[in-house]
Order: structure tokens, then sequence, then C-alpha cells
């Protein structure tokens, strides 16, 4: 009986093993549970509208109460402005600091609570509700001069005023089946891009707002069923398979005042067709869109006259295969110019035009890819960009002045950059991370001086465990293509050993697996494999980001 016992422990033992190992190796429990191995970021960070400051939520570690700070960036002066207590209301509404905004006078923040929309006035210390409603208010944003906060309740957009308190209803035809300033599943899941996630915009002057609607009516239905539940729920939605139809989308001006009235845009005859991207000029007086066929092959940019819809066309660009759909272009506000980034050379740079659509300056060139627009300094005339000029495998920070002359790259450390450009362009702030190295958050000057780290080392350095760096390495395919790839060995890997292997790969488009990037929780299951004796085979298939448009 004693031995039968002792081999029933020894086996748990050996199956726990993988779980709870020997110090300074990683287990499940430490990656998904405890994970205590990245920097202590600050939570929720962002700059504010016009000055060059910051704010951030800080937690209270005992009591979990948080609060909102604004810190100076030349300082690093820091001070509370919204706290646990001032969010308290009669009610006992559960009112989050998470989804914070500012007004863009900041003069106050606009919050979320029990799904209605909350004001905070700072010089008043005072919080006002704005809406009281048991539907949801949707896709909230602020009126440039800060007077008037606008969002989408059951598929129809709505303001309300600061001042008076009053709520308008800008449309009043919404429905399941008529989405007025909200993304349908089609455009949030296949054309929106970083930062765009909406459906309406508001004009530079605050006295209009511009908005998509969708006709979801020859959408085909589709069923949804949640197993979560013990008795699964039933959900339909309209969702296009390939060859169904697509919501017929329309592109509309509505004014601001008593009597709210919808000019429609003229995006074309065709309906089977996208807008997957809208822009405001700076005098509010026309507004500039995408039009882009069913097929993606053949891309449009518009600009329209608010006051009767009529468009022309501006510049176009076509592909036989296939056009990337990004969220890079800048008008400027001194003069009837715009930046657009483009893949017609086969890597994504950015070029300057009038609104004649005359070409003036190719700002980037090269076989190398701008993967974002940071800003544009329009008084210094120039251009902040991230890109993988170094090393397909690394995002980094770029400045270019607007004739193409002095590209100077301002990050240094190899790696991964997120970058966030102040107001005044002053400073950012850089989000980095290495393939061994968690997202440490550091502030520069715009010139990229380390003016001072603003996260704090984590409790549990990832030094102290037996962490391998992968190899990073090319191979040629068919057709003369270069695959990128990486390989993560097991510690004192033995090349006269057999190892099983697990091979990483992501086949969908925009996505890039091998990067010098920390890749957090996914990168550290990798990492405990290979302590485990397995090898880490990834790469990059054809038609991976990153590469150029092959």
């Amino acid at each position: 009986m004693k031995r039968r016992v002792s081999a029933v422990l020894l086996l748990i033992g050996l199956a726990f093993q993988g779980i709870y190992a020997q110090p300074n190796q990683l287990t499940v429990q430490k990656i998904y549970q405890d994970f205590d191995f990245s920097e202590h970021l600050l939570k929720s960070l962002k700059w504010l509208p016009q000055s060059e400051q910051f704010s951030y939520i800080e937690t209270d570690t005992s009591t979990g109460e948080k609060r909102l700070l604004v810190e100076d960036a030349a300082d690093g002066a820091a001070k509370v402005v919204l706290n646990h207590e001032e969010l308290q209301t009669d009610d006992s509404v559960n009112i989050s600091l998470r989804s914070y905004q500012w007004m863009p006078d900041e003069s106050g923040l606009i919050l979320r609570g029990s799904g209605d929309v909350w004001w905070y006035s700072i010089a008043e210390e005072k919080l006002t509700r704005l809406t009281s409603t048991e539907a949801k208010e949707e896709e909230v944003q602020i009126s440039p001069d800060s007077r008037n906060v606008s969002y989408v309740r059951e598929y129809n957009l709505y303001v309300t005023n600061l001042s008076s308190g009053k709520e308008i209803a800008l449309t009043t035809d919404g429905s399941d089946q008529l989405f007025n300033g909200k993304l349908d599943w089609v455009y949030q899941e296949e054309l929106v891009g970083r930062g765009i996630f909406k459906g309406y915009w508001w004009s530079p002057d605050s006295r209009h707002i511009a908005y998509l609607q969708f006709d979801e009516s020859p959408v085909p239905d589709y069923p949804l069923v949640d197993e979560i539940p013990y008795h699964p729920d039933l959900e339909i939605m309209q969702y296009p398979k390939a060859g169904d139809s697509n919501p017929i989308v329309k592109l509309g001006v509505v004014n601001i005042g008593k009597a709210p009235k919808t000019v429609w845009m003229d995006v074309g005859e065709e309906t089977n067709q996208y807008i997957p991207r809208v822009y405001w000029a700076p005098n509010g007086d026309h507004l500039a869109f995408m039009r882009l066929d069913r097929y993606q092959q053949h891309l449009e940019f518009l600009l329209a006259d608010i006051s009767d819809g009529t468009s022309h066309l501006i510049l176009e660009e076509k592909d036989p295969y296939w056009i990337n759909i990004e969220d890079q272009v800048h008008f400027f506000g001194d003069s009837e110019r715009f930046l657009w980034g483009s893949d017609r050379s086969g890597f994504r740079h950015v070029y300057l035009y009038d609104f004649d659509g005359n070409l003036l300056h190719q700002l980037t060139q090269g076989e190398w890819v701008v993967t974002e627009f940071v800003g544009v300094d329009e008084q210094n005339n120039q251009v902040y960009f991230l890109a993988n000029k170094k090393d397909v495998k690394e995002r980094q920070l770029y400045r270019v002045n607007f004739d193409g002359s002095q590209l100077t790259r301002l990050t240094e450390k190899a790696g991964t950059h997120g970058v966030e450009l102040s107001p005044q362009r002053q400073y950012y702030i850089d989000k980095y991370n290495d393939v061994l190295t968690p997202t440490q958050q550091n502030l520069y000057s715009s010139d990229g001086k380390l003016v001072r780290r603003l996260s704090k080392e984590s409790k549990a350095p990832l030094g102290e465990y037996d962490l391998q760096m992968p190899e990073f390495f090319t191979f040629q395919g068919d057709s003369g293509i270069t695959f990128y790839a990486s390989m993560l060995k097991p510690p004192n890997f033995d090349s006269a050993k057999e190892y099983p292997v697990l091979v990483y790969v992501y086949g969908g488009p925009h996505a890039q697996v091998v990067r010098r990037s920390f890749g957090r929780k996914r990168n550290l299951w990798h990492q405990m494999l290979a302590q485990k004796g397995y090898i880490i085979f990834s790469m990059d298939n054809r038609g991976s980001y990153g590469r150029g448009h092959h």
C-alpha cells in the first residue's frame, strides 16, 4: 500500500513539475498568473491637448482607489487633478477613469459611468451627469471648441451642449439596419486603422460633423452562438461572407444647431465600394475622403464642398493586386498642401501634394517602410515617423524635412519603439521594448535626448531567469522571395541531439511574427518551452508586413 501511495505521489509530482519548476525557471503560473516581469508602466498615459504636460492614472496599492495626475514634461512636477472622492455620486454610479478624455482647452474631462457620459470641470471641481438613458452612449467625442460632447445612441448621432445641458438629435432615422456614425462589422474588422475606430468626425471650427451612414439591409444574417452560459444564447448579426453584399455606405455632413440638416457628399454612383478614411480640410469648408473599389485595387482621394456635396478627384492609386489602406494623411493648416503615404514604389513612403493633385516632393525613399506617422511640425517644416529603415525587424523614430532633406534617426536602442509626440513638438514619450527587454516608458526631447525614465523597474527582473536570445536569419524561397525567420533553442543546446520543434507562424495580412520585440506572455511561453527542451521556429510567410508591397 505504501509503495502504491508513493508511486501516486511521484506521478503527481511529475505532473506538476512543468508548472511549479525549480527557481529561476519560467512556469505557467509565473507567466499567466503572477506575471511581474514587466516594467511598472504609467497607466492611461496621455499628452494634454495644448500644453507640454501629460496625465496618467495612479492606483493606491492598499485601497485600490485611483486618481489622475498631471506631470510637467520639463521639470517632472506632478499634481493630482482628480481623485477617488471626487468621482463619488449620490446614486453610487461607478465612474471609470480608464477611458478619460481631456477637453481640448484642458478645462475638464469627459468620463464614462454606467453607460452614461459625465463631465468633470477642473476649475469648479464639479462632476456633472450629461446623459441618463437606458441605452448606452458610444463613440463619445468632444468638439474642438470644448463646448459640445457628441455620441452615438441606438444608431443615431447626438450632441449635448455643456453650458445649457441640452441634447440635440442630429439624426433620427437610425436603426439596427441603418447605422449613423457607428462603424459596421466590415469596417471595424477589415478597414479600421490605428486611432480611427470611429464613424464620425468633428469639423475644425466645431460647426459640423461628418459621418458615415451604413445601410445594412443588403447584408445577410449570420447566427452567433454564445457557448459561455450554461444555456447558450443565440445572437443574429449581419455578416457578409466572401462574395456577399456589403452595406451601402454614404458620407454626410450635418450642421450643429437647432435645426440639424444633413448634406450628402457625392461619393459616386457605385454602391459596391468602401469609404475607408475621412479627413477635414483645415478651413472646415471641405471634406476629404478615400474611395476604394470592392476588389481593393483602385483607391481615389477626393475633396468635397460641404455646402452642396460636390466632389472632385485629387489623386488616385492603382495596383493589379492589392492596395493597403493606412492612416497616413496630414493636411497643413497654413496652406493647401497635404502629406500622403503610398506603396507605389513597392515600399510605403511619404509624398507632399497640393490640393490640385500636383506632387511637390517625395520625402522618403528606399527599400524600407514608413510604418506610422507620428507628428508634423509645421513651424519647423519637419515630419516625424516610425520606420524599419535600420532593420526590417525593428521600429525606429525618424525625422525629415518637407523637402526630403536631413533624414535623421532619433531613437538609438535596437528594438521596437512606439512614440507619442507632444502637442508643441518639444518632447516625445517612447514605449520601448526588445526581445529580452519588457516595455518601458521614457521621456525624450524632440532631438532624441533622454529627459528621464517614466516607468519603474519590475520586481522580478528577467535577468534572473535563464532566457535565450533567438537566432534571426533569412532564407530564399521560390521566385527569389526572402523569408525572415527566427529559432529559439533550449539552454545548453547540443547540435548532436534531436529536439521537438514548435513552428509558430501567423498567416494573416499585416502581421509580422519575426520582430525585435518582447511579445509579452507569448514570448515568455516560448521561452518556457525552450527551457523544457523545445526548439521554437518562427517565420513570416509571403505577404507579411514590413517587407514592402510584394
